[in-house]
């Protein structure tokens, strides 16, 4: 209620009242209680912090004794992962790794319809980093190297990426088996460097499976697989024994096994075998060789 009626009498010295109200008067008069618009209350604590991909949520909450009143919010650096409603002074989002850090000095406000404010404490909000595990971004793909050629070295700090800003990590291999480079390479586990440590021989060659694991400081992977193929040069058979002078009776029975005094470091290469005399001329019509075999005999 803010108005009320009020009556006023007054009274002479007569204590009896006169039957004509001669001795008294009477005044009413009216009493209205004008209402003076009150400033908003504002209340909440908000969170200090929150893990990153984890949801924020704050709820500012604007009281005012004004019935009726219409309040709005207002919000100063407001964090640039969030949003803020400013008809119910909600503060919610979802900070991502690029918003890890802290906002400070975040001032809420709340103001009434006749312009009356109140605001918060000025209050802080950090965002926690949480791991993230390190991806291939660009896979190596497979690669191939000649016989005896020298490796183009390549780096493996382009194929991982880790949004985590100054993580450390560890690249490897495993030490034997599959997996494992080949024996002509080296890997610089700091910063994931190839290196030859020799040209590729004729024994390398062949094709090698290999998985390179990146490592993050808290011990997250990820793993690049690729081929390394050592193709194969010709390489001319050598001789590897010198025969001996043979002296054989006659009607006697010659046999060679020349085949014994070459070789060929290629793998699977299949050798054939000619004779002739010193002197360029055709053997004798008693001597047969077997051109597949290397077979002298007669």
């Amino acid at each position: 209620q803010n108005s009320y009626q009020i009556s006023v009498r007054a009274i002479d010295g007569i204590t009896e009242r006169t039957p004509d109200g001669e001795n008294q008067i009477t005044q009413d008069f009216l009493v209205t209680i004008a209402d003076i618009n009150e400033t908003p209350e504002i209340t909440g604590t908000s969170p200090s912090q929150v893990l990153q991909d984890q949801a924020y949520k704050f709820q500012a909450l604007g009281v005012d004794q004004d019935a009726g009143s219409q309040l709005t919010y207002a919000i100063e650096n407001k964090p640039s992962w969030a949003v803020f409603d400013i008809n119910t002074g909600l503060l919610k989002g979802i900070p991502a790794n690029g918003n890890v850090g802290k906002t400070e000095n975040i001032v809420i406000t709340v103001t009434d319809a006749e312009g009356l404010s109140n605001s918060l404490e000025p209050f802080s909000v950090a965002v926690i980093n949480v791991n993230d595990a390190p991806v291939v971004v660009a896979p190596l793909g497979d690669k191939s190297i000649n016989e005896g050629a020298d490796w183009v070295l390549t780096s493996m700090v382009e194929v991982f990426e880790d949004i985590d800003v100054g993580d450390s990590h560890i690249y490897s291999t495993p030490a034997v088996g599959v997996g494992a480079l080949p024996d002509w390479l080296d890997l610089d586990q700091r910063t994931g460097e190839l290196i030859q440590n020799r040209r590729p021989g004729n024994e390398d060659v062949g094709t090698t499976f290999v998985r390179l694991t990146i490592t993050d400081q808290d011990g997250s992977t990820a793993v690049d697989k690729f081929k390394i193929t050592v193709e194969n040069v010709n390489d001319a058979p050598t001789v590897i024994a010198a025969l001996d002078t043979e002296i054989i009776a006659e009607d006697s029975f010659l046999s060679i096994e020349t085949d014994l005094i070459f070789e060929d470091i290629d793998k699977g290469e299949i050798l054939t075998y000619g004779a002739r005399l010193i002197n360029g001329s055709p053997l004798p019509e008693w001597l047969d060789f077997n051109t597949s075999t290397g077979l002298l005999s007669g």
